[in-house]
């Protein structure tokens, strides 16, 4: 959950009466930087027939997460894989094209298909699980009568049920004809995780849950991106290709390593046994960039760039490696080099957009993004990117449209609508900033402060009831939030709900005995309802916790009047003559025509 901070109030400072003062709101807080087309998306399943290496065969189920039709997850276990036939729930078929790559966090693998009318997966946080013990889930279950058929299956726990992290999940019911790779979802048809074991004997299901918030399509994003950069540094190295090397142990262990130390090691028995091989270093290069070990990847990279000066590829790689090591001048250097040296707008455009952003220069990175938007308009993350530029360049409205076309292409998409919901309420688009929020409460509803915004968004399109149902929602999800009481509380008393605004403003007083403007509004609220004692004493609290504001000792010096004790007045006025002496005049004035007129 993203950690919020709240502004300072607003006052009237100076009416005085009776009446006494405005209750003040609380300020805005600024959500993490989280879009769109108007059209309506759903996911879809894939089934795929693996045939292994050793002759066999089995089935999995896979989820389509990429709107541009491209890509698609399924769960691991296809290594051994010596063909892959996959077709859709409506039987028309779908054939694997390649492979792209895996994300290690997961246990996903991406896989690259045929098609363009395939889309995204809507994904939430983990813990919108609902809690422990006799929720239901459903599984998908394919038939040709009814494609979208459920199994229902309840949630396991206590003894019998296999330990495991808090990333797994283990489900009782009918397992038949469920396959692994199907997507779990929970009793508000939120996707909560995948298949990843069918326990036949036992009836039972082993769900991998996702993680919170999990940006899936722009992982996705950037898998494609790996492959493509993988796939021109094949080319690259199959230029100076040695059969000596690409024969060798050391060649085969880098091409079977799995996780990122493996293959770091393996990298480096291979430039080791081949150090002076085009080849072996292209392929240790891209290896030790993926693994993280930026160093070593910068090393191998200007190896490459010097055994191909001419190849673009190899400054890209390069520059992708200074980005990733935070030196973002040298990495705009190598990629406009690899432009001039062919690369085209859509290879240098995005990365050129990540590095301006990072040095700044959000005009330029602007730019960037757009070019390369221009060749992959469904590419959610760099919509993302885009909106977050503008957001940065203060250009509201823009960054409005940004975010709207990356929450329409993942409406799942946390970043999509938290940057959408911030670029609404800097451009004071008030209905528009609630809408955003509202989505935001659905993906994360136990994110206090996504309502805490939303109550201030829907406070400033006077939709005060509702405001007032999302502060009381902030106070349910963090008790200790001191604002969230305070704007129910103000709320209450708009509402003329004087019990409710006093039991908010003591909540909000417990969290913080010293929250001056609670014990002013409370004071206000007492006076009110004519509990005279108890609105001296709050306001008596509320002097000491705002030390030079002349509302406390205005509002205490016309109560004493009120109540006929001229001693405590005048000893509330002799403070004000201190902090505002023609405000103190001006009580005195006051007073005396009052006194006056009753005479």
């Amino acid at each position: 959950m993203t950690n919020l901070t709240r502004g300072g109030y607003g006052w009237n400072v100076r009416r005085i009466s009776l009446v006494f003062l405005a209750a003040g709101i609380a300020g805005w807080a600024a959500l993490a930087e989280v879009h769109a087309g108007p059209e309506a998306w759903e996911s879809r399943l894939v089934d795929l027939r693996v045939a292994t290496k050793s002759g066999g065969e089995r089935t999995l189920r896979g989820i389509v997460v990429s709107a541009d039709g491209r890509l698609l997850t399924v769960a691991t276990g296809l290594e051994d894989a010596s063909r892959i036939d996959a077709k859709r729930w409506n039987f028309r078929p779908v054939r694997c094209t390649g492979w792209l790559g895996s994300d290690p966090r997961t246990g996903l693998v991406l896989l690259q298909v045929e098609g363009a009318d395939l889309s995204a997966v809507r994904i939430v946080a983990a813990d919108n699980l609902p809690p422990d013990g006799g929720e239901t889930f459903t599984v998908p279950r394919p038939s040709p009568e009814e494609p979208k058929q459920e199994a229902a299956f309840l949630r396991l726990s206590g003894p019998g049920v296999p330990s495991g992290n808090g990333d797994l999940l283990w489900l009782g019911g009918k397992v038949e004809e469920i396959l692994p790779g199907s997507p779990v979802y929970n009793e508000r048809d939120q996707f909560v995780g995948l298949v990843t074991v069918v326990d036949a004997d036992n009836h039972r299901l082993c769900v991998a849950r996702v993680s919170a918030p999990l940006e899936l399509l722009d992982r996705v994003d950037l898998a494609a991106e790996a492959a493509a950069m993988r796939q021109s540094l094949e080319k690259v190295a199959a230029r100076g290709q040695d059969p000596a090397v690409t024969s060798s142990p050391a060649w085969r262990d880098l091409q079977s390593a799995v996780g990122p130390k493996e293959a770091e090691a393996a990298a480096d028995r291979l430039v080791q046994a081949a150090p002076r091989s085009p080849s072996a270093w292209t392929a240790a290069a891209f290896s030790y960039w993926q693994a993280r070990a930026l160093e070593k990847a910068e090393f191998a990279a200007k190896k490459v760039v010097a055994f191909f000066p001419q190849d673009p590829s190899a400054l890209l790689l390069l520059g992708e490696i200074e980005a990733a090591r935070g030196r973002y001048g040298p990495a705009i250097d190598a990629i406009l080099e690899a432009k001039e040296r062919g690369a085209s707008t859509a290879e240098v455009s995005l990365l050129l957009g990540k590095c301006f952003f990072a040095e700044g220069q959000w005009e330029k990175a602007c730019d960037e993004f757009r070019a390369y938007l221009r060749f992959r308009p469904r590419h959610t993350s760099a919509w993302l990117a885009l909106g977050q530029t503008l957001l940065r360049a203060q250009s509201w409205d823009e960054a409005v449209k940004a975010y709207t076309r990356a929450a329409r292409l993942n409406p799942q998409s946390v970043r999509a609508w938290a940057g959408l919901a911030e670029s609404c309420r800097q451009a004071k688009r008030w209905e528009d900033a609630a809408s955003a929020y509202t989505e935001l409460t659905l993906l994360e509803p136990k994110n206090s402060g996504a309502w805490f915004n939303l109550g201030l968004a829907l406070l400033h399109s006077d939709q005060l009831p509702f405001a007032r149902a999302s502060f009381l929602r902030v106070v349910q999800l963090n008790p200790k939030d001191r604002e969230g009481w305070f704007n129910l509380a103000v709320l209450s008393q708009r509402a003329r709900d004087a019990r409710t605004a006093i039991q908010a403003y003591r909540k909000a007083i417990e969290v913080d005995p010293t929250f001056g403007a609670a014990w002013f509004n409370l004071g206000v609220v007492y006076r009110e309802i004519r509990r005279y004692e108890d609105a001296s004493l709050a306001w008596q609290k509320a002097e000491a916790f705002l030390p030079g504001d002349v509302r406390p000792i205005a509002n205490l010096a016309l109560l004493e009047d009120a109540l006929h004790r001229p001693s405590e007045r005048d000893l509330e006025l002799q403070k004000l003559e201190q902090v505002d002496a023609a405000l103190a005049q001006q009580i005195r004035s006051q007073i005396a025509l009052s006194a006056r007129q009753v005479r």
